[in-house]
């Protein structure tokens, strides 16, 4: 009797720790998010954005309070929160391994740091990956990612001299190749 008593005891503190883990979770992704902190780090953001294309420096294209306003008023709460967080846990991350802050960093480390932060949000395949993504949101890389190509092709610079442009074009040739040719703005 005493065994089976043990056993049940182990289950029960075993779901406890489950449903606290889990209910810190949620809360931690529901919660309101921290936009003045967001506003307050866009030079973070923008360091962010240059590592990712490294064609935002070149051209000087202030994509940061681009991507924090997409941020802040294009995603839903569990994303805002996953982007927020992954800033918090960027600067931690840069402070532990290299002692410095990201922005002071050099290019090979900002790339190490980056390449961490890609293989920890690595989603899961398949039904599992689509129900995480649903409920809990895209992870840090992904939004960073996606949201620093936005920010950079809608740009007017990045449009016009990272990409090929014409305003109004005459026709569509698309079967001949070219070396060289820029991806286009425009579909």
């Amino acid at each position: 009797m005493k065994r089976r008593r043990a056993i049940f005891s182990i289950l029960v503190l075993g779901g406890g720790v489950a449903a606290t883990y889990t209910g810190f979770r949620i809360f931690n992704i529901y919660k309101k998010p921290d936009i003045a902190f967001l506003s307050k780090n866009s030079g973070l953001v923008e360091a962010l954005a240059t590592t990712v294309i490294p064609q935002i420096e070149v051209l000087k294209i202030p994509v940061g309070e681009t991507v924090s306003h997409l941020i802040i008023n294009c995603l839903d709460r569990p994303e805002q929160n996953n982007f927020i967080n992954g800033l918090h846990e960027l600067q931690e991350y840069s402070n532990n391994h290299f002692s410095k802050n990201f922005v002071s960093l050099s290019k090979s480390d900002r790339i190490e740091v980056l390449n961490h932060f890609r293989i920890a949000g690595s989603n899961y395949s398949g039904i599992l990956g689509k129900v995480k993504n649903k409920f809990a949101g895209r992870s840090f890389f992904r939004l960073l990612k996606d949201y620093t190509t936005i920010a950079f092709c809608t740009s007017e610079k990045g449009a016009t001299e990272a990409l090929a442009y014409i305003h109004i074009p005459a026709r569509f040739n698309g079967c001949i190749p070219s070396e060289g040719m820029r991806a286009w703005a425009t579909k």
